[in-house]
């Protein structure tokens, strides 16, 4: 690889790779891809499209994929990694994994079997948290969500719980989100939330 202000022989040829021949010199231009093996600094250099750079270095800047562990990247997966379990941990303190997205977009968690979704969890959308699941990878229901101002839980699916609440005088149960009024017979035994007994209107405080 000639140096810059090569002379005699090389002169002119700063960059370029000099081959030796039975008859004096050919010279090569580098092409952005190529590798070199530097055995002063014993390292891999890269050829970026303007000169050698450690890999490290070349692929910090704007390396189109890596696959590690035989995992194959591509487009949509510039980052491929297969293994038993994979480690990030902290260099010195904290250590904070960060998914971020455009506004309205989608950044979370999926969670796939066989490649096809069945649990996502984060903000897909709207900056509200949620999680979601499926049972096939097409539809998807809502569990859980908790609203990005006010820190609202809601559970848009309903919950399995089966205890009730006593408000103004009315019994809510879970999950059919109904307001019931039952006869004094009834008591508050949880076990007596499927009875249909009650105006189902929800009171004002």
């Amino acid at each position: 690889m000639v140096g810059a202000g090569a002379t005699a022989a090389w002169a002119g040829q700063d960059g370029r790779l000099a081959v030796r021949r039975v008859d004096g010199w050919a010279f090569v231009s580098a092409v952005a891809g190529m590798r070199a093996w530097s055995p002063a600094a014993a390292e891999l250099l890269v050829y970026d499209g303007t000169g050698f750079a450690p890999l490290q270095v070349a692929m910090s800047g704007a390396a189109p994929s890596l696959g590690l562990g035989g995992a194959t990247a591509d487009a949509d997966n510039p980052l491929a990694v297969a293994g038993l379990a994979t480690l990030l941990t902290h260099a010195g303190s904290d250590h904070r994994v960060k998914v971020n997205k455009a506004v309205s977009d989608t950044a979370t968690l999926l969670f796939q079997t066989g490649f096809s979704g069945r649990a996502e969890m984060g903000t897909a959308g709207t900056d509200d948290f949620a999680v979601k699941v499926s049972a096939d990878g097409t539809t998807w229901t809502t569990g859980l969500t908790i609203d990005a101002v006010s820190g609202t839980v809601r559970f848009p699916a309903g919950t399995a719980a089966r205890g009730m609440v006593q408000v103004a005088g009315r019994w809510y149960a879970q999950p059919t989100a109904d307001w019931m009024t039952f006869p004094s017979s009834y008591g508050a035994a949880t076990e007596n939330y499927d009875q249909s007994a009650g105006t189902a209107a929800i009171p004002a405080t």
